[in-house]
């Protein structure tokens, strides 16, 4: 048999049986705009989306009545939905209509006309877009007649949810426009709020406010996705031909979107409200994520995790508020505002979940809460974030005025320690004998190198640590003046921070054994050399301090004041030890942690 006598008989067959299928039969009148399909229909799940219209034509007794206006057939993978109703026309006159399905994202529809006309839609087979985001056919009925329709949908990306109306395509207009008004006010709102804490990020270079754009952005884009509103950014860039493909793509990206949003919201949360401080809630934060990542890793055509991933997000969802009642009950700062933000934020997605399962209100009618529950949250969020950087900015302005003060304080000191320098040199000058000269000489060094620390932080911005190389080379420059006419170098080693209060110790060690090492070192020579070295060695620092003199007793000398000071100033305040060598010369070495 030809084919096309087989698809003559086969028509033939639609035909008959679609006319004498068991199938409600809806009355449209002429004057009536808007009319709900649903409730006088019958519907066939077809699991593994396995049954063709022609196999459907031989089993009626498939279908089943449904009796509401709204359809829910929630998240499922390859599983046909098959809606079957009459429509009819009893007037004298010709009735055109736009059957409309309230869905922008669902993967196929495919409308089966009893006279054999057949119309394909949705994400995989999309339509020139015109302005209306959710998918009609044209429908005309002509006078005193009656025809049977079947309608498939099969979605893998959302849940089958849809409202069916018979409708005039300006009614359709309508609705789409005040749908797109309120969303895209909605998406505006979060657009600007990214554009803003992406500034703030830019200009404070804090990981929190990246972590909240990048969450916001993923949740944004991916709403436009879902509602549909994405055909008119995409429509800016692709052609009407390439846009079906773009569509496809985003659509099967959906996963990712939902997952990208999930990871840095949950980050976000952590960096927030310092969540590394509480180790158990932060490791139950961590594997949240990393469940997230692994369903986004696993999931591909054959296995799409797209289920799993909506039911991770809701737990998520229900763990962070907990971690917000758990911190506000703390009393942690921002607690309050984190608790608001993030309920609102449950309870929108709640209702969200509650509407895509078909549970909220039974006829399925879309409040728009999950656009206002994001916009008042990431609002809300914003503000404190703003709040935060003000509170930075606070504590930049408040540490830049403390440091002005403590190096103001360093300056004063350092000029102290010099009054009473000359102070005690004017006062004792006249009584003193050429050896309490000497003595004076060596304890005005003392006070001066601790002087030095603090002109030396009187001029860098670390106010607690110090480089010790050019305090030392500062510290030993001054020593030299004193034996200038000594034919003696000093080298200098160690670009190590040292803290100030072991810096204070190190100038009074350094100017005890450089001085004496100058005094009696070199004694009977024409010069000589001493080696200065500051390192870092396991985690201790080590000074030592070496001359190529003549060497000295040491157990002679080991009670004398000068190394009892040094000996003490190791041992105790700088808790470290030293060990000292004197055969070759002298050399001092210091450990301290």
């Amino acid at each position: 048999m030809k084919f096309e006598t087989r698809l003559f008989c086969s028509l033939l067959l639609s035909l008959f049986l679609g006319f004498f299928a068991n199938a409600k039969t809806i009355d449209i009148y002429p004057n009536e705009a808007d009319v709900s399909l649903l409730e006088n229909s019958e519907i066939f799940i077809d699991e593994g989306a396995k049954q063709s219209f022609d196999a459907l034509l031989l089993h009626p007794e498939y279908f089943s009545d449904f009796t509401h206006s709204y359809i829910n057939n929630d998240y499922t993978t390859n599983e046909a939905l098959w809606v079957r109703f009459s429509l009819k026309n009893s007037s004298d006159k010709l009735i055109e209509r736009v059957l409309h399905i309230d869905n922008p994202i669902l993967d196929s529809i495919t409308l089966y006309a009893s006279d054999g006309n057949t119309q394909s839609a949705g994400l995989l087979s999309l339509p020139i877009f015109e302005g209306i985001l959710d998918f009609y056919f044209p429908v005309v009925l002509q006078p005193n007649s009656s025809q049977t329709y079947h309608l498939r949908v099969l979605s893998n990306s959302c849940s089958t949810n849809f409202h069916l109306h018979l409708s005039t395509k300006d009614i359709v207009w309508q609705k789409s426009l005040t749908q797109q008004l309120i969303q895209g006010a909605a998406l505006a709102a979060l657009a600007t709020l990214i554009i803003y804490n992406l500034i703030l990020f830019l200009f404070t270079l804090e990981r929190v406010y990246l972590f909240y754009v990048l969450a916001t952005f993923f949740i944004t884009y991916n709403h436009l996705s879902y509602t549909g509103m994405n055909l008119h950014l995409l429509g800016l860039f692709y052609t009407a031909e390439e846009l079906p493909n773009i569509i496809k793509t985003d659509a099967y990206l959906g996963i990712y979107y939902i997952g990208f949003a999930l990871i840095f919201t949950l980050l976000f949360v952590r960096e927030f409200m310092s969540i590394k401080e509480f180790a158990k809630i932060d490791l139950m934060l961590k594997g949240q994520i990393a469940v997230a990542v692994l369903l986004m890793v696993l999931s591909c055509d054959a296995f799409y995790l797209l289920d799993m991933l909506i039911y991770a997000g809701l737990f998520a969802t229900a763990f962070i508020f907990c971690v917000a009642l758990f911190l506000f009950i703390k009393k942690r700062q921002n607690s309050l505002y984190f608790l608001i933000g993030w309920g609102v934020n449950a309870l929108g997605q709640f209702f969200f979940l509650l509407y895509n399962m078909g549970i909220y209100l039974s006829d399925g009618k879309y409040w728009y809460f999950y656009e206002i529950s994001i916009t008042f949250e990431a609002l809300l969020f914003s503000i404190v974030l703003a709040k935060k950087l003000n509170h930075t900015k606070a504590l930049a302005v408040a540490l830049s005025t403390k440091q002005v003060l403590i190096r103001e304080l360093h300056h004063r000191v350092k000029n102290n320690l010099q009054f009473i320098v000359s102070l005690y040199r004017l006062k004792l000058k006249k009584h003193l004998t050429p050896e309490g000269r000497i003595l004076l000489k060596e304890a005005e060094q003392n006070i001066l190198s601790i002087g030095k620390i603090h002109e030396i932080l009187y001029a860098q911005q670390n106010l607690s640590h110090l480089e010790a190389s050019p305090y030392i080379h500062d510290l030993v420059g001054e020593i030299q003046k004193s034996f200038a006419a000594q034919n003696i170098t000093v080298s200098v080693k160690g670009e190590v921070p040292i803290r100030i209060e072991q810096a204070l110790y190190c100038g009074i060690i350094i100017n005890e054994l450089v001085t004496n090492a100058m005094k009696y070192a070199f004694e009977g020579k024409e010069g000589g050399h001493i080696a200065i070295s500051l390192a870092q060695d396991a985690g201790k620092i080590v000074l030592s301090l070496c001359d190529d003199g003549r060497g000295f007793d040491y157990d002679a000398c080991e009670h004398s004041f000068g190394l009892s000071l040094i000996r003490r100033l190791v041992e105790e305040e700088l808790k470290g030890a030293m060990s000292v060598k004197t055969d070759k010369g002298s050399c001092f070495t210091l450990r301290w942690s």
